[in-house]
């Protein structure tokens, strides 16, 4: 599964994503967060990171840092779910049982999400 960069998402010219990136979302994804409209603007590639595979569908994470009005957001696109950082987290203890070795994968997947979050332009 390539990286998905969320709905409506725009990149600076001259900014080179990883291979097999999607931007958008094509097809569109009827699953993913309703609730989560927010346009993507990605003007730097250290401002994306993507982890993976993990989980139980062996898949990519892919974190958008610096977004929002205030710069201070990490969107989260993964299969069929797109929202902030701290969604995916809700999300993530919402779904996966405290057994689950998926939920500890994403945890990680999570704290490494977070721990570079100080490097990001």
């Amino acid at each position: 599964m390539p990286a998905l960069i969320g709905p409506r998402a725009t990149v600076e010219k001259g900014v080179q994503l990883p291979d097999g990136a999607q931007l958008g979302q094509y097809p569109p994804l009827s699953s993913l967060n309703p609730e989560f409209m927010e346009p993507i603007y990605v003007g730097h590639r250290r401002q994306v990171l993507v982890v993976g595979p993990v989980g139980s569908r062996a898949d990519m994470v892919t974190a958008i840092y610096k977004q929002a009005e205030t710069h201070d957001r990490v969107y989260i696109f993964t299969g069929c779910f797109g929202g902030t950082l701290e969604m995916f987290e809700d999300a993530v203890l919402a779904r996966k049982n405290a057994d689950d070795p998926n939920r500890a994968q994403y945890a990680a997947v999570i704290g490494l999400i977070r721990a570079f979050d100080g490097y990001r332009p």
